[in-house]
């Protein structure tokens, strides 16, 4: 097994695993949770994959504070997953208080190597030249504070006991649509949720069948543990980049309310509280709807250029957060898809009715609609219709 090609194979794949868990934190325009839970999982995986990668270098003698550096990440990968697992099949929006708890096994590990943090680079060389000389030092873990027997073992257990709650949810979320149409949508979702746990699961079930047999010598283990990682990052990136819908989280709602209370909660004039602090519930949602779709019928703030679902958040005072997951959940769309199909539809409306509108210029009808740019209204007429704004406005 060629150790430098696997070093190269860790290094451009954590790379590209943390580019696009970078693109999916900071410039998805989604302002997912969902997606940011999912960036943050990525990143700790590329992280431990780099770290892995590194072990095959001599990186770590040119650079020992890096030694260790990635124990927290590594931790926070397997509950993260699971939050974010439970979170879009939930249509949570926000992290529980006791979602803490999960860390707290990545906190206490961190903790045992705080000594080893704080040594001087000489000293943190003894112990980083002994573990390559003898890769097996590398899982006794002779830096820690404490030594705990079978360390290891247990965070490898740990990720693999989240990563099997996650599938027992999955599959008990595929069950409770089994007697309702299961959409497209949430078919989409399930099939990302099921690829997703079961590629971690089986990564990590292969460091846990490793570390009790050891089928391989601890340097060829090692490579073996880098080359799994490298895949599992190719693989969901790959997946998200052929299906992005995904990040939109599931659709549809799972009403669990009785009609009559139902009817005196839609005569309410003011946004109610979500019995839910994680999540809208269905008759939440079904308010946050009607009042969307009355403000954007009446007053057509989308007719303002830049208009921003944070402008929207403040008209129809519902938390930035809340919108975006409503819209992802209730049109499987998000904002800027939502604004598009109404301004095209307003525009079609007016070219419908009033006929001075027809001898609008597209670059005319672009900047009535809101659009920013006359390419842009191009683009979201094709997205919206399969035709170019000229084909598709003519049958008015």
């Amino acid at each position: 097994m060629n150790s430098d090609l696997i070093f190269q194979l860790s290094l451009l794949t954590s790379f590209t695993g943390l580019i696009v868990s970078i693109i999916l934190y900071f410039v998805n325009r989604l302002e997912s949770f969902h997606a940011r839970l999912l960036a943050f999982s990525l990143f700790s995986i590329s992280i431990s994959c780099l770290a892995y990668g590194l072990y095959l270098s001599n990186i770590y003698i040119k650079f020992p504070h890096l030694w260790r550096l990635q124990v927290f990440l590594t931790l926070c990968t397997q509950p993260v997953s699971y939050v974010y697992i439970r979170s879009v099949i939930n249509q949570e929006y926000k992290l529980r208080r006791s979602d803490l708890w999960f860390l707290l096994p990545a906190v206490i590990y961190t903790l045992n190597y705080f000594p080893f943090y704080v040594l001087p680079a000489n000293e943190k060389l003894f112990f980083i030249k002994q573990a390559l000389k003898d890769p097996s030092l590398i899982t006794n873990e002779l830096e820690t504070w404490f030594k705990i027997p079978g360390a290891v073992l247990i965070r490898v257990g740990y990720g693999v006991t989240l990563l099997s709650m996650g599938l027992i949810h999955v599959h008990k979320w595929k069950r409770s649509f089994q007697e309702k149409k299961f959409q497209n949508q949430n078919q989409d979702v399930y099939r990302w949720l099921l690829f997703y746990t079961t590629i971690l699961f089986s990564a990590y079930f292969f460091l846990f069948v490793e570390y009790i047999y050891h089928f391989f010598q601890f340097t060829k283990a090692y490579a073996l543990f880098t080359l799994t990682v490298s895949v599992t990052i190719i693989l969901i990136c790959i997946y998200l980049l052929v299906r992005p819908n995904i990040l939109y989280g599931a659709s549809g709602w799972n009403p669990q309310i009785q009609p009559d209370a139902l009817n005196a909660l839609l005569k309410d004039q003011t946004l109610t509280e979500s019995k839910s602090r994680y999540s809208i519930s269905y008759e939440q949602g079904l308010v946050y709807k009607r009042t969307l779709e009355e403000h954007l019928s009446t007053h057509k703030p989308f007719q303002k250029q830049g208009y921003s679902i944070r402008d929207l958040s403040l008209e129809l005072k519902i938390p930035t957060y809340q919108l975006s997951v409503f819209i992802n959940q209730e049109y499987s769309k998000n904002f800027n898809e939502l604004i598009n199909e109404h301004r095209i539809l307003f525009l079609k409306s007016l070219l419908d009715e009033e006929d001075k509108y027809k001898k609008y210029t597209l670059d005319a009808l672009s900047k009535l609609g809101g659009f920013n740019s006359r390419s842009s209204f191009i683009a979201a007429v094709k997205r919206y219709a399969g035709q170019t704004p000229s084909e598709f406005f003519s049958r008015s």
